[in-house]
């Protein structure tokens, strides 16, 4: 959030949230900072009118680490500031804080009213070293100056935006010589604010082939994407596999790096991706570069296209879209395609619906038609903030009693339960057979559930021999499954607002943390009285059926 101060200088109001952060979890923000010192740092949530402190301390010096203490006096040469304010009557404070130097900050914040203290990472760029050092990179690029570049990354990278911890990793030797290439190649395409990115891309550059490239999971802080558009495509889950596409690629200057990771960003969309609506927006994104007209990216060609195996490059994107349903490529995948298992994608709602067992816990008190929704529970009067929902997913045919005229709104949602429940919500109907689940019996009823699920890409096993058969779904394993069909079949939340802090968000697995927020942006789940999620919990069955109704009255295509 940008805003005038005082009139005079631009700053950063950085707004902590009443939840306590402890550490740089994946909670804490990371605020990026530009202007010539000020920082002005607001928040709320503290006892009123008691003292709020604040310490900023260089970013390496650990006050959590008890090597900090064991290993090191604090002489104060760390602390960049410290001091106290008085909140309002509100609980809200703010403290105006001088930084000089560029660099890496961590702000503490700590009051009787927080549970835990504070903490957020402030990346700090003092604007007129980074004038300063730009123009001294584009001086010395002109004189073929590669001695000044390589002092600039090594000591001054801060101060030209390089905060990513690869720039600690580069061969910085061999970072001069990428950047300096490029900015006398392109000297009008590079300014103050992006010579940070241009220089995380020469940092990978120098190290992308070597013993000291960690991989590009390491390196979630920043690896010279920024400026590409495909870079709101990337996932954390594409690391591995970029990384291998990547080294064979073997990209020899910043433009050669830029193509390559806009290819095999694409790449890894269509493989690992979980969303055709993504993958369509993509390639309508860069059909020119690929080489095909937009009409002839569908929904339906992008399904059929993340099903198949042999996609590696613009070439093989470009044929299967003009072949696709011309006789050379079909909705339902072609060749044995991502977990078919000997099935394919066949769509929403299309005729090969996977063979269900006869006998699930209550099919037959299914009913007889979808206009029904009569009250046909008598156990779920004390439940009324979930009748609608339970009657009107009965109505749909998605929920049934475990008895007759007994739906057990108390009981736990098990895992092969929630399964059969989100197929039908979303009517899944990909086929195919999963048989490395040891816990999941031929001829059980929830066997074609949790083939058709796993076969979508929205269920995967407590391990790769076990799915979890009657044990309880967990609150955040709900929350992804949801999230994973919502994608899956290019459905969007009408809802999108800000996403939740949970107290107890640090609890929430890290493969869980952004359906989480998509739920919670979209007003899906809101949180016990605490606040909390309860991320390890099940979910009763009338919490599940208040859940999904929530999730189809929101949902559109």
């Amino acid at each position: 959030m940008m805003r005038k101060q005082k009139g005079l200088r631009s700053s950063l109001a950085i707004i902590f949230s009443v939840i306590a952060l402890v550490g740089l979890t994946a909670n804490a923000e990371t605020l990026e900072v530009k202007n010539k010192g000020y920082v002005d740092i607001t928040g709320n949530g503290a006892v009123e009118k008691s003292v709020v402190t604040l310490e900023i301390t260089a970013d390496e010096f650990n006050l959590s680490d008890e090597n900090t203490w064991n290993n090191s006096s604090d002489d104060g040469s760390k602390t960049e500031f410290m001091g106290a304010v008085q909140a309002d009557e509100k609980g809200a404070y703010e403290f105006n804080v001088f930084l000089k130097k560029s660099g890496k900050y961590i702000a503490r914040i700590g009051n009787t009213g927080f549970d835990k203290i504070k903490e957020n990472q402030i990346l700090f760029i003092n604007e007129d070293s980074l004038s300063e050092k730009f123009n001294e990179l584009k001086t010395a690029a002109e004189a073929n100056n590669l001695e000044k570049i390589k002092e600039i990354i090594e000591n001054n990278r801060f101060d030209i935006g390089i905060f990513s911890s690869v720039g600690a990793d580069a061969d910085f030797g061999k970072a001069a010589s990428f950047m300096c290439e490029y900015l006398k190649k392109k000297p009008n395409d590079v300014n103050e604010n992006s010579i940070g990115v241009i220089g995380e891309k020469a940092c990978v550059l120098s190290i992308l082939t070597s013993d000291g490239f960690k991989g590009f999971g390491q390196y979630k802080d920043g690896f010279g994407i920024g400026d590409l558009e495909v870079s709101k495509f990337y996932k954390d889950a594409f690391a591995s596999e970029l990384t291998a596409m990547m080294k064979s690629d073997d990209p020899q200057t910043i433009e050669q790096y830029n193509n390559a990771a806009e290819k095999n960003i694409i790449l890894c969309l269509i493989k690992l991706g979980d969303s055709a609506g993504n993958v369509k927006d993509c390639l309508e994104l860069y059909a020119d570069k690929i080489g095909v007209n937009k009409s002839k990216i569908t929904t339906d060609m992008c399904r059929a296209l993340m099903n198949e195996n042999n996609i590696n490059d613009y070439s093989d994107i470009k044929k299967f879209a003009e072949s696709f349903g011309a006789g050379n490529g079909s909705q339902n995948g072609g060749g044995s395609g991502r977990g078919s298992s000997g099935g394919g994608y066949s769509g929403k709602g299309s005729d090969n619906t996977p063979k269900l067992g006869d006998k699930t816990y209550s099919d037959e008190y299914m009913p007889k038609n979808n206009a029904e929704s009569a009250v046909i529970f008598d156990d779920i009067k004390d439940y009324e903030w979930a009748q609608e929902a339970i009657t009107g997913l009965f109505g749909k045919g998605i929920l049934t009693g475990r008895e007759p005229k007994k739906f057990m709104p108390g009981d736990s949602v098990l895992r092969e339960e929630f399964v059969k429940i989100i197929v039908k919500s979303f009517e899944l109907s990909v086929v195919g057979s999963n048989p490395s689940f040891q816990d999941v019996e031929e001829g059980a009823w929830y066997k074609g559930y949790v083939d058709c699920a796993y076969n979508s890409g929205i269920v995967n096993g407590l391990s790769d021999t076990e799915f979890g058969t009657g044990k309880p779904i967990l609150r955040e394993d709900i929350a992804v499954m949801i999230s994973r069909a919502v994608n899956i079949c290019d459905y969007k939340f009408k809802n999108n607002g800000d996403s939740i802090d949970f107290a107890d968000s640090d609890e929430i697995s890290d493969y869980a943390k952004e359906a989480v927020d998509k739920l919670s942006a979209a007003g899906i789940i809101s949180g016990d009285e605490n606040r909390c999620f309860n991320p390890k919990q099940s979910a009763t069955r009338a919490e599940t059926a208040k859940l999904l109704w929530a999730v189809i009255q929101t949902c559109e295509k």
